[in-house]
Parts: C-alpha cells; sequence; structure tokens
C-alpha cells in the first residue's frame, strides 16, 4: 500500500489510455499505393514508381528575412530540436531552453518566468525528521513518535553514485523536547513522489542553530541517481535590488511541494529571535519579503526570478495586525556557512561551523545612499571603521583602531568592505592555513596588510 506521509484528503483521477492502431499506407481493402499503381496500368518495380513521383525542380524560393546577428532563425520552429539534439551529440549539458537563449541567443520573454519556476521543483525537497518523545503519567513512563516537516534543496549532486548535499534549516531536524534533540530518522521526498515508498533517508552532517542552517547528506539513493534532480545556483546577496521579483519553493503546510510569488522588500536587516536549539536568543542578519510563508517552508530555497538562490527561508511575522513579513537568511551567510560545514566534517569530522575569527569590533559611520552608474539602482553604503582589537587575535599588531577597512581577499576572493555585513559574511569562508589581504586607510595613507590564519584562530559556532 502507498501511504501519502503529508496526509492530503486527494481524488484519484483515473484516465483511460487508448492505443490507436498504426497508420499504414493502406486502402480499406488492404491494398498499398504501389498494387493500386500496378492495378491501374503501372509497369514497373516499386522503387520505378517510386522515382516516377518526384517531379522536376521548382523556381527557386525568394530571400528570407535577414536574421538577428548574423544569424538566420527563419527556419528555427521546423529545425531547433535537430539543432538542439546536434549539440547534444557534441556534448552539450543543457536543456533545449537553455541552448535556446545561451547558444542561439534567442530570448523568449512568454512565460520565461512560469518555466523558471517551474524547473526549480526539481531542486527542491520535502523534509520529515522524526523524533522520540518521553511520556509521563502517574504509575508509568513510556516513550512517543512525532514528527516535524519541512523543506529543503539540493546543494550538490552525484547522479551516479546517488549521491547529494541538501540545505534546511537548523531548527527543521532539531527538537529541544525530544529524547534525543538532533533527528536521527530524517527523509527527504523528491517532488511529486511524497510517498513513504520513494521516501529517501538522510543523515545529518551538519549544522549551526546560531545561523539555523543545517546540512544533510543522501548516499546511493536509486532516486537519485534516476530522478529529475538539479542542484541550486547561488547568486550573491550583496547584489539583492529591493523590489526585484522572488519566489519561494517550499512544503507549506506540509501539504507538498510549491510555490509562492512576492518582492524583496528589505535588502539588510537585523533581528533578535530565538537560537534553533531554544538557548537563548541570537542576531541574526535578514532579508525580508512579502513573498507568502507558511508553516513547513522553512528551510526553502528564496530563488530570484532567474531561479538563482539568494537565501534561505527561516521565518515569519505571526502578529494578527502585521502581513507579508518573512524573514529570509542571505545566500552570502548561507552558502558560505554550508560550504564550512561540509568543510569542517570532511578534515574535522566536526558537526558544527568552524570560522576563523579576526578579532577586531568595527562599526558603521557616516551611512549614506548612492545610485549605481549604468544600472540606477539605489544602493545603501557606510564607512567600516575599527573600534578595538582583540588581545592575542589574528589581526593584533596588523590592524588599529581608527583603521578605515576598504576590501577584504582571500585566495582570489574580493570583496568590498561598503557594509559591514560583507566583512562579517566573508569571514564564514576562511579557513585555517589561508592568508587574508586586508585593503585600509591608516592616517590617510591606503595600504594593504596580511593576516595568516591558524588553529588557534578557530572558533567553534555552533
Amino acid at each position: 500500500m502507498i501511504t501519502n506521509i503529508f496526509k492530503r484528503t486527494v481524488a484519484v483521477l483515473m484516465c483511460a489510455v487508448v492505443l490507436l492502431p498504426l497508420l499504414v499506407s493502406c486502402t480499406a481493402d488492404g491494398l498499398s499505393a504501389y498494387d493500386i499503381a500496378v492495378k491501374n496500368g503501372f509497369a514497373g518495380s516499386e522503387s520505378e514508381w517510386l522515382a516516377s513521383l518526384k517531379g522536376s525542380d521548382g523556381k527557386d524560393g525568394e530571400a528570407g528575412k535577414d536574421g538577428v546577428d548574423g544569424k538566420d532563425f527563419s527556419a528555427l520552429n521546423t529545425s531547433l530540436e535537430r539543432l538542439y539534439a546536434a549539440a547534444v551529440s557534441e556534448g552539450y549539458k543543457g536543456t533545449i531552453e537553455q541552448y535556446k537563449t545561451e547558444v542561439l541567443g534567442i530570448a523568449d520573454e512568454n512565460g520565461e518566468f512560469e518555466r523558471v519556476v517551474n524547473r526549480s521543483l526539481l531542486s527542491a525537497v520535502s523534509i520529515i525528521a522524526y523524533f522520540q518523545y518521553r511520556v509521563e503519567g502517574s504509575s508509568f513512563t513510556n516513550t512517543s513518535k512525532g514528527g516535524t516537516s519541512a523543506t529543503g534543496f539540493f546543494y550538490s549532486i552525484d547522479k551516479e553514485a546517488g549521491d547529494a548535499y541538501i540545505v534546511t534549516n537548523y531548527h527543521a531536524v532539531y527538537d529541544d523536547k525530544a529524547k534525543e534533540k538532533l533527528s536521527k530518522e530524517i527523509y527527504v521526498y523528491l517532488y511529486g513522489q511524497e510517498y513513504t515508498l520513494q521516501q529517501i533517508p538522510a543523515q545529518f552532517v551538519g549544522g549551526s542553530a546560531t545561523f539555523d542552517i543545517a546540512v544533510l547528506r543522501v548516499i546511493n539513493s536509486d532516486l537519485i541517481k534516476n530522478g529529475n534532480v538539479e542542484a541550486v545556483k547561488f547568486r550573491s546577496s550583496s547584489d539583492a535590488v529591493v523590489g526585484e521579483t522572488v519566489y519561494t519553493i517550499g512544503n507549506a503546510k506540509s501539504m507538498g511541494l510549491s510555490a509562492s510569488v512576492g518582492v524583496l522588500t528589505m535588502d539588510s536587516m537585523e533581528l533578535e529571535v530565538p537560537r534553533a536549539d531554544e538557548n537563548g536568543e541570537v542576531t541574526m542578519r535578514l532579508m525580508r519579503t512579502d513573498a507568502p510563508l507558511n508553516h513547513g517552508n522553512s528551510g526553502g530555497a528564496f530563488f530570484d526570478k532567474d531561479g538563482n538562490v539568494l537565501g534561505v527561508v527561516v521565518a515569519k511575522n505571526v502578529d494578527d495586525e502585521v502581513e507579508g513579513i518573512g524573514y529570509i537568511i542571505p545566500s552570502d551567510i548561507a552558502r558560505r556557512a554550508v560550504e564550512n560545514i561540509i568543510h569542517s566534517n570532511e578534515k574535522y569530522n566536526s558537526t558544527t561551523i568552524k570560522k576563523c575569527i579576526l578579532g577586531i569590533s568595527v562599526a558603521a559611520e557616516e551611512p549614506y545612499t548612492e545610485i549605481e552608474e549604468g544600472t540606477g539602482v539605489v544602493r545603501r553604503r557606510e564607512k567600516v571603521i575599527v573600534k578595538e582589537i582583540v588581545p592575542n587575535s589574528a589581526a593584533q599588531g596588523k590592524v588599529f583602531p581608527g583603521d578605515i577597512i576598504l576590501s577584504i581577499e582571500v585566495n582570489g576572493n574580493v570583496v568590498k568592505a561598503d557594509r559591514v555585513h560583507n566583512i562579517v559574511d566573508f569571514m564564514l569562508g576562511v579557513y585555517v592555513g589561508d592568508t587574508v589581504k586586508v585593503t585600509l586607510v591608516r592616517d590617510g595613507k591606503e595600504m594593504t596588510v596580511e593576516i595568516k590564519f591558524t588553529e588557534s584562530a578557530i572558533s567553534d559556532i555552533a
């Protein structure tokens, strides 16, 4: 028996498939066209009869319309499939729509957003995490089993091996009231396959209640090997534009994966919220959206209109007098946190984030707005000033109070320090052995200092 674990009430729509007979060039009495020709006086073989059907050359057709950018697309509707098939045979890996836009350079605005949203379903999973709870009576102690549902998305996929890393919220797999607070029984479900016989066991790799990010891993799954699944592509949240169209894919109300659309209403804010492990409170940097969010959306990807991940859904405002306020972990935090968790697990067999601490306290001064040249986008900017240096930290003797930080770089990756959070987010991607180049202004003079990170600079961020 196949049981729908999301407990939907559904009507099963049965569809009878009628198999039509193969159409052949025969008349009602079974004669072929050649037989009919012979019956009507044609003398010769079948090949001669076929040759007789070929007429003389016709007149040359009129010249086609001019192409676009040197390309003639006049026969596109009849030859697109053949062009795409030829490209695939030569090693092209994209879809036919990607081939049309990326290779042929044809933009199809009609329905493009709908197709992008639809395609994102292949990157999402529904998640159920089970827990054991103590049930105590006046004369007995027993246990019961319960579960929570959430959403996740594919960070990376190895289809040949059937392996995948999946991102979700930490609170999706953690329950402070359970006997074992981190779930030992986690299942993920692909889009359209939310049934017990198609559940995929997942392992907890690591996570952080501070950042409310967790990484799961699926190993050797036939459903991954044979299914339609795709890993996401990230976009830097520092490029996010207030007012741009966004959407989420999530398991809202545990009813299976669905989409909701809205706009980005705030690109960065700080909010004090309960930690994901319910151990006090933590200040999180978040983005805000008016896209509808419901229970079960937690851990889902937050996409831009082109299908790139801008963040991870984490919470919503539940005040009766407030509508349309949902909170998103920015991709610059989420992506680096995920990479750090995987790196720490592989190198240290750790389940936490291991962050290299620079050891400086900074503040934002002289905030202002600017209009980007070329795009016209309004951006918030600020001057990042060093206030304090932590004794015996990596930055001691290299950076000093009063320094104005301009940028920070590691392994060729550079981020401008025109917002305080850019530096904080960036450090999640720094590991032991890395050398960070800090470009700053001191006493009116611009300079670059190098800081190498050792094991002593690591701090566990649980």
